[in-house]
């Protein structure tokens, strides 16, 4: 498929299905202007599937047009396969096809920080049920956040494609409050949350907290 396609090449990946009349004008819309930014046809076919496609805008501004497979963050992380699926299914996210050129430069650098933290004598399980945790947590505030950002940008009459743009544009302007307020929440919650805990593994929490990400963005 090339970078401009037509409705019809659309239709027949099935990226159209169910889209009559003006949502079909406006998803072909949208899903033209992601192929030519770069995303591949493997993603726009699974976030489709997922009912998400209208956010990737907003994931690539924040995160990156930046794309690689599983085996590049492997290689440029310097981690292993199984524990990059095993993280990905902890944090509850979606497991892309081999080839798929859908990981972030965020993958990366979560795995580095699983390392430093396998370094300090943390066990992988550790670590994993962290991830767990942080992941049921996150995710919750993540739909939160997401749905308040809708409220802001959403007004009758706009197109699916334009929607997408000012949701990426508002959610690029809202993202660096993220990283102060989930790190004050952590602060306030550590003496209760840190009683009985050693030091190795208040270290790790701060590192897998500090290190999450949200939209594909690291959170400084």
């Amino acid at each position: 498929m090339t970078d401009v396609a037509s409705a019809v090449e659309f239709e027949a990946e099935g990226l159209l299905d169910g889209l009559e009349g003006q949502q079909r004008s406006e998803r072909v819309a949208l899903l033209s202007y992601l192929l030519a930014d770069g995303v591949s046809l493997d993603e726009l076919k699974r976030r489709s599937a997922e009912g998400t496609v209208m956010f990737l805008p907003a994931e690539m501004v924040i995160g990156g047009r930046e794309r690689y497979t599983a085996g590049q963050v492997v290689e440029r992380s310097g981690s292993d396969l199984d524990f990059l699926l095993a993280a990905r299914r902890a944090m509850g996210l979606p497991i892309p096809a081999p080839d798929e050129t859908a990981y972030v430069q965020a993958d990366i650098d979560a795995l580095q920080l699983a390392h430093v933290a396998k370094a300090a004598g943390i066990e992988e399980e550790e670590i994993l049920g962290l991830m767990r945790t942080l992941g049921r947590g996150l995710s919750q505030a993540a739909e939160a956040m997401r749905g308040i950002v809708l409220r802001l940008v959403l007004e009758p009459g706009v197109s699916e494609h334009d929607l997408a743009r000012r949701y990426a544009d508002a959610a690029s302007q809202l993202s660096p409050m993220v990283g102060p307020l989930i790190g004050n929440l952590l602060t306030l919650s550590g003496p209760n949350a840190t009683q009985g805990l050693d030091i190795k593994k208040g270290f790790v929490t701060y590192v897998l907290a500090n290190g999450h990400r949200l939209g594909g963005r690291k959170i400084q």
